[in-house]
């Protein structure tokens, strides 16, 4: 005869997907730590690309200086 609450348990015999899975702190963490850096790199890839164009206009200004330095005046 069997006894309700006696015996093992389906995550004592290794019953998958019965077993409440919860991320641990660590893996929560790292998580925060990837989520912090993608921001941080996202952040830093627009900064780089605002200081690219910045220079290609300044490079092409001073093209069009030194371009217009040459021209004789009439």
């Amino acid at each position: 005869m069997h006894v309700l609450g006696l015996g093992p348990t389906p995550q004592d015999v290794g019953t998958p997907g019965l077993k409440c899975e919860r991320a641990s702190r660590p893996l929560v963490s790292f998580g925060v730590l990837i989520d912090n850096t993608i921001k941080g790199l996202t952040c830093m890839h627009e900064i780089m690309s605002s200081n690219l164009i910045e220079k290609l206009v300044l490079n092409e200004m001073a093209h069009v200086l030194q371009a217009s330095l040459f021209i004789p005046l009439e």
